[in-house]
């Protein structure tokens, strides 16, 4: 199988894509912009470790691409690292939880983060 010169050379598997689509285009920036407001690294969110920091992370990133973006819990879990669709479910419902307690730092960094992401529609 001959693999298109404009496949994302990053971290998704290119063998499944031919060409960059909207929605890889779409994961990128919301990815990108989650990682440089918490300072960390994509290959760290992407990654298997789960320190508090990066789980915050995963929610943020994938509650803004199942409710903003229309992705399903299969996407997200495929592109966040090849993680089972019931583990973006429990990234809902953590991201949940943070929202409806007194979590103030979480609501801040996410109303940041969607704010620098609808910058660019």
């Amino acid at each position: 199988m001959q693999v298109s010169p404009y496949v994302y050379p990053g971290i998704l598997d290119a063998s499944k894509y031919k060409t960059i689509t909207e929605k890889t285009i779409i994961f990128e920036r919301v990815i990108n912009t989650t990682c440089s407001f918490f300072d960390l690294k994509v290959e760290d969110v992407v990654g298997k470790r789960r320190n508090p920091n990066l789980v915050v992370a995963r929610c943020i990133i994938s509650n803004i691409l199942r409710h903003k973006y229309a992705y399903t819990v299969k996407s997200i879990g495929v592109l966040l690292g090849n993680r089972d669709h019931s583990t973006i479910v429990n990234l809902s419902k953590r991201h949940s939880d943070f929202m409806f307690t007194n979590q103030w730092e979480y609501r801040l960094a996410y109303s940041q983060i969607k704010e620098n992401l609808y910058q660019w529609e």
